[in-house]
């Protein structure tokens, strides 16, 4: 038996090895369908707070738009200003 089956098979080393694996597969386990569920709240609270944005730009545009078109109808920009 040579000196590495020897420390292989010792319960000094068997146990914190088994062990050790143990805890790495229980918070994989744990770890990555959490991750993936916390990034998808992330991805959808994301796309809401753009999909907002977009809601706010579209009416800041929209608000432009109406003012440019009513000055336009009234007689346009005030010429002459210093």
């Amino acid at each position: 038996m040579t000196i590495w089956n020897r420390v292989l098979s010792s319960p000094t080393f068997t146990y914190p090895f088994v062990a050790v694996i143990v805890v790495v597969l229980v918070f994989l386990g744990f770890y990555l369908p959490l991750k993936s569920n916390q990034e998808e709240t992330l991805n959808d609270r994301a796309f809401r707070t753009l999909a907002g944005a977009g809601d706010r730009l579209e009416g800041t545009v929209s608000s432009y738009s109406s003012a440019l078109q009513a000055l336009n109808r009234f007689g346009g920009l005030m010429t002459g200003w210093q």
